[in-house]
């Protein structure tokens, strides 16, 4: 509310002109920054504590303006809302320190949860329901929202500081155990979250890879929902659970190489490059083969060619697809090219849109073959240096006509239109292996990464 808005109320209540009571509404707006329920509330608090009286030989409300400006501001509000909170029925309070604990905003579904786990013969709801006739809290359709952060923020005061981690440990417990496969799905966020606020305090290893993988798991559905920030916290806090022992046996393993590069991808997305190059290292220092150390390669391969040298990651490239038995000439000139063009021509079946009843590529390596070569071929084109791109992009048409086709098929056959209608002119197998990859797109989501590359060519 604004100074007049704030001044009416206040001279209206007290039965005063609003010229007299100027100044105590300044002071109560300083306090209170106008949000009206903490106006009504601070008025009220001045009441109790003396600081405004009503007197019986001048007949009129009297206030000391000097102690009501000497009140601290941050904590006033929340220590009015607090007390107003603590007043209430303990079941009722107890249920806003829950409720607190979810954030602003609780939605119904985890009270019926928190309810079944606990017996409740009355749900936390209709205490709740309480808090909103109290103008605590806002009634949603799913759920309930706190009037104010700074309500909230009292609310969850009245949890001790010292208990405030096991209470959200307790209450992610409690939320894992009982819901079932699809509740859990639908509050993962919400149930991770709270498990990581108590999770300094879990000392069984076993309890702290599963909360670990709910982390990935996590991560992974935000990274599913281009949530990315809140993708690397989840991944974080998946890495703080585990130990040195865990690289050491298969299950822990693959859950600490899944969660360092699945932090290293988030950090490349969110140009994070220290700690991006400290995931990887981590990686590759621990990794003990090739296969391993792939995921970790890729992520840097596109951090070295957007942020360092596109020739260096086209090197980079190069070496690991050699690696993976894929060795390319080293000396790409025109005849080697016209080779590998004719050696790709003889592959393709007579009508290109067969192409699209191949069988999906099974072999991993070769997968990784073309992962590779797609960044190869994009960041020797970033270069300058395009000799190179036909011979990239006619290997990775006749992995895909060998071995199956893929997500990165689509790239590689929407290039190879552009290569086939350079050096051969056949500009109409060139049109049909456009319209090939775009359909390929369609069949791999994964592709869809590659679009704009697809379009642009």
């Amino acid at each position: 509310m604004g100074k007049e808005t704030v001044n009416a109320l206040v001279s209206d209540s007290l039965q005063m002109l609003p010229r007299m009571t100027r100044t105590l509404s300044e002071a109560i707006i300083q306090k209170t920054a106008g949000l009206p329920l903490f106006v009504v509330q601070f008025l009220a608090s001045l009441c109790n504590e003396g600081n405004l009286r009503f007197s019986l030989s001048t007949r009129q409300w009297e206030w000391d303006i000097g102690a009501i400006r000497a009140l601290l501001v941050a904590d006033n509000v929340v220590h009015l809302m607090t007390e107003k909170i603590s007043r209430l029925e303990p079941k009722v309070c107890g249920s806003l320190r829950l409720a607190a604990c979810f954030g602003e905003q609780c939605y119904g579904d985890l009270l019926l949860l928190v309810d079944r786990a606990l017996g409740n013969d009355v749900g936390v709801a209709s205490y709740l329901d309480v808090a909103v006739s109290e103008g605590l809290l806002i009634k949603l359709r799913l759920g309930y929202r706190f009037s104010h952060d700074l309500i909230q923020r009292a609310a969850y005061l009245l949890i001790p500081q010292s208990e405030r981690k096991s209470f959200h440990l307790w209450l992610g417990r409690l939320l894992w155990k009982t819901a079932s496969t699809y509740e859990l799905d639908a509050n993962l966020f919400v149930v991770a979250e709270q498990l990581n606020c108590g999770a300094e305090l879990i000392d069984v290893n076993d309890e702290k890879l599963l909360l670990a993988q709910l982390d990935l798991r996590a991560g992974k559905k935000a990274v599913s929902m281009s949530a990315f920030l809140p993708a690397l916290e989840f991944f974080k806090a998946g890495i703080s659970l585990v130990v040195d022992k865990d690289w050491e046996n298969s299950s822990g393993r693959g859950l600490c190489l899944d969660l360092y590069n699945s932090c290293a991808e988030m950090e490349f997305i969110l140009g994070r490059d220290d700690e991006l190059k400290a995931h990887v290292g981590e990686v590759l220092n621990r990794s003990s083969t090739l296969q391993e150390k792939l995921r970790a390669y890729h992520v840097l391969v596109q951090y070295t060619g957007t942020q360092e040298s596109a020739k260096d990651a086209v090197t980079t490239s190069l070496t690991i697809i050699d690696q993976l038995g894929e060795a390319l000439t080293s000396t790409p000139g025109k005849v080697a090219v016209m080779s590998e063009i004719m050696k790709t021509q003889t592959l393709l079946p007579l009508k290109i849109d067969d192409v699209m009843n191949l069988n999906t590529m099974q072999n991993a390596d070769k997968q990784q073959v073309m992962k590779f070569l797609l960044l190869a071929a994009r960041f020797e084109f970033l270069s300058g240096q395009s000799a190179f791109t036909p011979l990239l992009v006619c290997r990775m048409v006749q992995l895909s006509l060998r071995f199956g086709v893929c997500a990165e098929s689509a790239a590689g056959f929407a290039s190879y239109g552009v290569t086939v209608g350079a050096f051969l002119r056949n500009h109409d197998t060139a049109l049909r292996l456009g319209k090939l990859a775009l359909a390929m797109v369609d069949r791999f989501p994964g592709a869809r990464e590659s679009l704009p590359w697809v379009f642009s060519i």
